[in-house]
């Protein structure tokens, strides 16, 4: 059933207004940690040159939004500077240091723009599988409940591939729940082009290599009589297609990025959660995720969809299902195994599946006589959170975990703290008459293209053993700004993770955003 005239204004009105938002979360978001290294990858991308280590983003975003940073221009050191002989991360610290405030707001800005076709289409996908899973309503209730996801608000803006892998690992089960519907040429090529979207989004989704040949030939061979030739041609699609694009969009080596990723998760990597830091990851990360950093509407929305999905499985459901109900637990899993737990952003991949739940929850709603008007409740509800959470996105924390001022008690790193608010210590400088600042800062952007050295001392973190001055922090009086995961310290080497536990105690005078904590010392 095409769609009408009402549910096409409803989702078209959807896609404008969170691409508006979008826009805005940009325009309003500072630099945060990985962003410099991926528009650096992505502006050499585009001269030929995308060659340095660690090589660990596939080409999709820098296909997306390198071209902008081609335009504009960047002020990178020249071809014989010694900072080409290091990783991607050093040349992009040597590029920021060389940007003025005025020319950073505006290359990071522009260069984001293109990334606001991600969560739009991720958005519109979850619209059209939806309808074709349960109906009309309920597909655009949830569409709305997504483009509501202040996670979805305060990443979607970015230089980032975190939605585009969600939009990526989306697409390609709805293509393979297509296919096994209705197999033949055509729907195989399609299969082919979505395995080869997510292979150049993230290699995380490689999880796919071995899924995608084993679905073509697992469908052409339960069809009586078997379709041979059929199958020999699609499993030849899903395979040449992600082959070919592979050799023509890459310009460093696949099985490079791929080994990048797979050492970065055997590496040992500590996490904090509630309070504490867990060497080597924690099983329940993400989940304590989903649980803080959702809206409670949205965690109430998808807790209803899963009981009417489990009572419709009693009852027996399609097996076809399994093709929106495997992957986010597939992803959940595999994710919450690995010691790579740098974010609830890195399972947005599982995050988009469970608005299929939420569909569902609001189907059943709809045809219920007692409980219909409770999605137009919700979504209100959802609206009003949401609105009121504007712009720091990047750190909300639904109320059940206290808010993003109680965030760092709970999780830090890119949940709360990104490094994104550096631009708003100004404003809190001036409101508070502070006249100078030690500041210790998480991120990438450059502190002197804001301050200059009289108004901003840099205290530097104690990454390594060098950098430290012993194992605790002692402040002299003064006025000192602290960054929320250098607060909880569990990226610091071991002995040094409490270095900053002094202020930890202690209540701030004032926040900028909510990632920067300022401190009165007597």
């Amino acid at each position: 059933m095409r769609p009408g005239r009402r549910e096409t204004a409803a989702i078209a009105g959807i896609s404008c207004l969170l691409a508006c938002c979008l826009v805005l979360v940009n325009f309003e978001t500072g630099v945060t940690v990985d962003e410099p290294s991926h528009l650096l990858s992505a502006y050499l991308y585009w001269h030929g040159e995308d060659r340095l280590p660690p090589g660990d983003v596939p080409p999709l975003i820098k296909i997306a939004g390198g071209w902008v940073p081609a335009i504009l221009g960047l002020p990178i050191p020249g071809p014989k500077d010694d900072v080409w002989n290091g990783s991607e991360w050093d040349a992009a610290l040597r590029m920021m240091d060389g940007m003025k405030s005025e020319q950073i707001l505006r290359t990071f800005r522009y260069s984001r723009l293109p990334f606001v076709v991600f969560p739009v289409a991720c958005c519109l996908l979850v619209w059209w599988w939806g309808r074709q899973l349960f109906s009309p309503a309920a597909a655009v209730c949830a569409a709305a409940t997504f483009a509501l996801s202040p996670t979805v608000l305060g990443h979607g803006a970015l230089f980032k591939n975190d939605l585009a892998a969600s939009l990526a690992y989306l697409l390609f089960w709805y293509r393979a729940w297509v296919f096994w519907r209705q197999p033949g040429f055509r729907q195989s090529a399609w299969l082919g082009a979505s395995f080869l979207l997510a292979l150049s989004a993230k290699y995380s989704l490689a999880i796919l290599i071995p899924l995608a040949p084993c679905l073509i030939v697992l469908r052409y061979l339960s069809l009586r009589p078997i379709r041979w030739k059929e199958l020999a041609v699609g499993l030849a699609m899903c395979v040449l297609i992600p082959m070919a694009g592979v050799l023509l969009l890459w310009q460093f080596s696949f099985v490079e990025g791929v080994k990048s990723l797979w050492l970065s998760n055997a590496g040992n990597n500590p996490v904090y959660v509630a309070g504490r830091i867990y060497p080597g990851g924690h099983p329940l990360y993400f989940l304590v995720g989903l649980v803080t950093k959702a809206p409670a509407a949205t965690l109430l929305l998808i807790a209803a969809g899963a009981g009417a999905y489990l009572f419709r499985f009693i009852r027996g459901a399609e097996w076809l299902d399994v093709f929106w109900v495997f992957p986010p637990v597939l992803y959940f899993v595999l994710a919450s195994r690995s010691s790579l737990q740098l974010g609830f952003r890195l399972v947005l991949p599982a995050f988009a599946f469970l608005f299929l739940f939420v569909a569902l929850a609001y189907h059943v709603a709809i045809r219920s006589r007692h409980i219909r008007a409770a999605p137009v409740f919700l979504l209100a509800w959802l609206a009003v959170g949401t609105a009121g959470a504007y712009p720091h996105y990047l750190s909300f924390f639904n109320s059940w975990a206290g808010g993003p001022d109680g965030g760092i008690e709970v999780l830090s790193d890119s949940n709360l703290d990104w490094g994104q608010d550096l631009r708003r210590l100004r404003a809190v400088l001036d409101a508070h008459r502070i006249r100078k600042v030690r500041l210790a800062y998480f991120g990438t952007d450059n502190p002197f293209a804001y301050f200059d050295d009289k108004r901003v001392e840099r205290l530097v973190p104690p990454w390594t053993p060098e950098m430290a001055t012993g194992t605790h922090f002692n402040p002299a009086p003064g006025y000192y700004a602290i960054s929320a995961t250098l607060l909880t310290g569990q990226l610091f080497p071991e002995p040094y993770r409490d270095y900053y536990s002094f202020f930890r105690p202690r209540k701030p005078i004032a926040k900028a955003g909510y990632s920067i904590y300022v401190y009165r010392v007597e």
